[in-house]
């Protein structure tokens, strides 16, 4: 069997093929290699964070997504009480795709917020090593199992006894909201069997939008609801004409709605660097944003 298949890779013919692809192979590294220098990664302090938020058992990482969990008011190990009470299991959670060459690590800090503001799950998925929510690279069964992965997770948090439904919400920063769009309307069909929760059929973008051509058509999606948020000074995601705001409403359904946060900048919609000129200038503290979009966010989820 070895004899044969060392055979097959040095005859003729695969030697012949394998020269033949070298230039297209050529090619697709060099753009790789190029598209690598626009990625960003995390500021320290979302670092620090979670390394805190794992040590406390409020954080998990894992190879595929990292998952915010509301902090307890005390230490529960596998259901057991601590005292006298006992941590409910939230029943809601958010999948968030983070932007295009983004660090997953960058959103700590605002999933950490929204955890614990709304007494939700905050999933943010892993896109390493490609960073890209394109269709190729991020489908349903990725999403599916990161939900298989955190109910496990909340039978050992929270016991046993806790049935594991959850209603679930997508959400996507940048052009990782275009990818939520995108696998909004396949996930409102998911249920994990009879007993447990599915899509609660939202969507919720921030900083994004503005690109036509990554657009996905909900209109005709009665089913589904959709919030935009952006910021007023984000040089990113801005519309330059009334058109370009009009193809977005034109792709929302029925029940969309569009928010902004004054003063709120593209890269602040998370924590990592970015070039002023590119991402827009503040005009609020990035702590205050975090704050506007926690409450926006999960005034919207919870309505």
């Amino acid at each position: 069997m070895e004899r044969a298949a060392v055979s097959t890779l040095l005859s003729p013919m695969t030697i012949s093929k394998t020269i033949e692809t070298l230039p297209y192979a050529k090619v697709v590294m060099q753009r790789l290699r190029n598209f690598s220098r626009f990625r960003v990664e995390a500021e320290a302090e979302e670092l620090i964070l979670i390394k805190q938020g794992v040590e406390n058992g409020d954080i998990f990482r894992t190879l595929n997504f990292d998952a915010y969990f509301p902090p307890f008011d005390g230490r529960l190990v596998e259901g057991k009480e601590v005292d006298g009470q006992r941590k409910v299991q939230p029943r809601k959670a958010m999948i968030l795709i983070p932007g295009l060459c983004v660090d997953h690590s960058a959103y700590a800090s605002i999933s950490s917020r929204i955890a614990s503001d709304g007494d939700i799950i905050v999933v943010v998925l892993s896109l390493e090593p490609f960073r890209l929510s394109a269709e190729y690279l991020l489908e349903v069964r990725e999403l599916k199992r990161a939900i298989r992965s955190v109910t496990r997770i909340c039978r050992r948090r929270y016991g046993v006894e806790n049935d594991g439904r959850i209603d679930w919400i997508l959400a996507g920063h940048s052009y990782g909201g275009y990818g939520a769009m995108r696998l909004v309307k396949a996930l409102t069909d998911f249920r994990r069997d009879e007993d447990d929760g599915g899509f609660s059929q939202k969507v919720v973008l921030w900083a994004a939008g503005n690109f036509k051509e990554f657009l996905t058509d909900l209109s005709q999606q009665s089913n589904i609801e959709a919030m935009v948020i952006l910021g007023s000074n984000d040089n990113i995601c801005n519309f330059t004409s009334k058109e370009e705001l009009s193809c977005l409403i034109s792709k929302l359904p029925p029940s969309g709605a569009i928010e902004v946060i004054d003063g709120a900048t593209h890269n602040n919609f998370a924590h990592y660097p970015g070039n002023a000129a590119i991402n827009g200038v503040p005009s609020i503290t990035r702590e205050k944003q975090h704050a506007l979009l926690s409450e926006t966010t999960l005034e919207f989820i919870n309505r």
